[in-house]
């Protein structure tokens, strides 16, 4: 099975460190992985037997507004459809809201959106300062998630999708980070 994952880039820390886990367990188990990052920054190690695949050069980000998340959507469908040439992805797991967005922008097949924090706690924040600015982005993570296939990391995430942000209509799927005791 080919498996994707669709993240910003790989120089954050909980969510990133996670896919990469996550796609250094799939490849061990025989299927084939592939990051795909919209911008070429990489701080943590590739898993042995992933593919990588960036939007831009080295070092290089995209525009996190309007046009960017379209101009990097058109990008990502372009290099998933050239990916697809070789062997078609049978699921494609992005992960953080702006990865997520620019993959829905794309309509990147078999996708996944997997979300790894409880946004309603970041609406409450933002709440606190901007009322304005939370309900814009209440607003934007229900047109965004509303019906669509979710990964939730746990139980927690998952209720918190349904009944903080409103995407009862969603399917959601708990699935929980890997952990890796020896290590």
């Amino acid at each position: 099975m080919r498996i994707g994952f669709v993240v910003t880039n790989l120089a954050g820390g909980g969510a990133e460190k996670a896919v990469l886990n996550i796609a250094a367990g799939l490849a061990e188990r025989g299927h084939r992985t592939d990051i795909v990052a919209l911008e070429h920054v990489v701080v943590h190690a590739l898993p042995a037997g992933t593919g990588f695949h960036a939007l831009t050069r080295e070092a290089q980000e995209i525009s996190k507004g309007w046009l960017g998340k379209r101009l990097a959507a058109r990008k990502l469908a372009r290099l998933l459809k050239e990916l697809a040439l070789d062997a078609p992805f049978q699921l494609l797991v992005s992960t953080l809201p702006f990865a997520d967005e620019v993959a829905i922008l794309a309509r990147a097949p078999a996708h996944w959106c997997r979300i790894a924090n409880t946004l309603s706690a970041e609406v409450s924040r933002l709440a606190s300062k901007d009322p304005a600015k939370a309900a814009r982005r209440i607003s934007r993570y229900r047109r965004m998630y509303g019906g669509r296939a979710l990964i939730a990391v746990s139980e927690g995430v998952g209720e918190d999708l349904r009944a903080g942000i409103g995407v009862a209509h969603s399917r959601i799927e708990v699935i929980p980070n890997p952990f890796d005791i020896s290590a």
